[in-house]
């Protein structure tokens, strides 16, 4: 298991999303499910497809990194 760091702005300020998971493909999924779980708006079948509408409600998601990147 990998360990992924996304920024992210939901409005209330940026942080640091952490996701365990096999792949940056399987990251990306499960950070998909979380938003499209959390917010009803949202309508596509990937985290690429629902960006641009997060992004136009002021969510802001960055680039998913390893964290094996930063060691």
């Amino acid at each position: 298991m990998n360990t992924y760091l996304i920024p992210m702005n939901e409005g209330t300020g940026p942080y640091i999303k952490k996701i365990v998971a096999n792949s940056e493909r399987a990251a990306k999924e499960k950070l998909y499910k979380q938003l499209y779980d959390k917010y009803e708006f949202v309508e596509g079948d990937t985290l690429d497809e629902i960006q641009g509408q997060l992004s136009e409600e002021g969510i802001d998601i960055g680039q998913i990194y390893d964290i094996d990147e930063f060691m």
